[in-house]
């Protein structure tokens, strides 16, 4: 009750959006873009069991057809499209005292962002924000038509994002569903996952969303594939061209802070221990990305990955795409 009594949304009648993809791939800044049209409602990972919905205790929910999945699952689902849920607080490391009294007392930034969400009048469009939620996305479609986009991100740079920031993730959320395995990871059905070494888990979770990426594009979903890369090579270009297929509206203030996070700063790197530093020149990050890794990761990552990176792109230390990629980029936009 509490929910509807703080509701000037209507979510019922909004436009809805997801943005969604590998984790490092540009999310939360093409989400955060998105957003600058204050008729865009941001959800932030609703799905992340660290920081998202209480209910939500599992990395990579899975589900295609909302009617055969778990009752409990399909409610988190439907009470997320009423607005009728709350996220975790999350306290950061460089939180001070204010911020993390103030957190704990009322709550923390994606719960913010959620209660600002309820508040908005205005407000035409509700994106969720969440790479976590990649193998909903399809349950998520067919219980509400919307725009889907899957960013790309080349893997050999992927991992390397990963080993920049010290995060050693782990392909079991994965191989423990055996249908989602089945489905994406075939080639692990068998295996045991404390036999991968943590190039091979990361790579094998980039493969597997690949995956997932053409499983909704062959079923019919009009998926919009953005390939990190291709992007940052003119930002400003491309975030238009969003703009303009939503209906949302480009400004010259968007388009200032789109040449300012993406452009201006003349620097690849982040700041040491930022996870997300948007004042960069997009351009150069895939090079500082697989300088990251050595020889020997990266072959594992490009072998891994085999199935789709000779498709998607035309080698493992570019970030060109193939004939393949360039038709899959920016598909139904």
């Amino acid at each position: 009750m509490m929910h509807r009594s703080l509701m000037r949304s209507n979510p019922a009648r909004h436009r809805w959006l997801a943005v969604t993809g590998a984790p490092r791939s540009g999310t939360s800044y093409f989400g955060e873009i998105l957003a600058l049209d204050r008729r865009v409602n941001s959800l932030i990972e609703p799905f992340n069991p660290d920081a998202g919905i209480p209910a939500v205790t599992e990395r990579y929910m899975y589900g295609s057809d909302p009617a055969a999945m778990p009752a409990p699952d399909r409610e988190i689902l439907d009470r997320l499209f009423r607005y009728e849920f709350t996220l975790k607080t999350v306290h950061g490391k460089r939180d001070k005292l204010p911020e993390t009294i103030f957190k704990t007392l009322f709550f923390g930034g994606n719960q913010l962002a959620l209660m600002k969400a309820r508040l908005n009048a205005r407000a035409e469009y509700s994106l969720i924000k969440d790479p976590i939620a990649v193998f909903l996305s399809e349950a998520l479609y067919r219980m509400r038509e919307m725009d889907i986009f899957f960013l790309v991100r080349h893997p050999v740079s992927f991992v390397g994002s990963l080993k920049r920031l010290g995060w050693n993730f782990t392909v079991a959320p994965l191989t423990g569903k055996k249908d989602l395995c089945a489905a994406f990871l075939p080639e692990l059905m068998d295996a045991d996952p404390a036999s991968l070494s943590w190039a091979e888990h990361a790579a094998y979770i980039w493969l597997a969303i690949g995956r997932q990426m053409e499983h909704l594009l062959a079923q019919g979903i009009p998926a919009i594939p953005v390939f990190h890369e291709q992007i940052s090579t003119d930002p400003v270009a491309h975030y238009e061209r969003i703009y303009r297929h939503l209906g949302l509206d480009w400004t010259p203030r968007t388009r200032n802070h789109v040449i300012a996070t993406s452009t201006a700063s003349g620097k690849a790197g982040a700041r040491t221990g930022v996870v997300h530093d948007f004042f960069r020149d997009s351009s150069s990050i895939f090079q500082h990305s697989i300088a990251q890794l050595d020889a020997g990761e990266a072959a594992t990552v490009a072998q891994v990955t085999a199935p789709l990176l000779e498709r998607w792109y035309t080698g493992a230390g570019t970030a060109e795409l193939s004939e393949t990629g360039r038709l899959l980029h920016m598909r139904n936009c």
